[in-house]
């Protein structure tokens, strides 16, 4: 924090300026992300269950439309996040859920199990295990 009152300081000197910048609090920053994230990961997964559904009860396969979107998402993810989370994500959207809809649990590479009932779930052990 020292360092930036030292910029702002000889910006304002030579800029003949006066700004304000307001500090934006950690928590607050992943309240906003956690608010991004969690509709995504909904959304992510309401497209994975009806792309299932339309093939389950009408036998007709999306994927060849739904393939170029799905890759766009992918390289989105690419973008956002390291290779771990990325793993992490697919599996909750694809595996989280049995074939009878229970939601099963997370290990992750120490042996712990971890159950994501929603979307701010997943975000949270992220949030904490790859410090975001």
């Amino acid at each position: 924090m020292e360092d930036f009152n030292i910029i702002k300081k000889v910006l304002q000197k030579n800029l003949g300026v006066t700004f304000k910048v307001a500090e934006a609090l950690e928590d607050e920053i992943l309240d906003e992300e956690k608010k991004l994230f969690t509709p995504l990961i909904t959304h992510l997964e309401t497209l994975v269950t009806h792309q299932h559904n339309v093939f389950e009860y009408l036998k007709i396969d999306l994927s060849t439309l739904s393939e170029p979107y799905w890759e766009i998402i992918e390289e989105c993810l690419n973008f956002s996040f390291d290779e771990e989370v990325q793993e992490l994500i697919w599996w909750y959207i694809h595996d989280r859920k049995n074939a009878a809809g229970d939601v099963t649990a997370w290990e992750d590479e120490d042996g712990v199990e971890y159950k994501f009932n929603t979307p701010a779930d997943l975000y949270e052990y992220i949030a904490f295990k790859f410090d975001l």
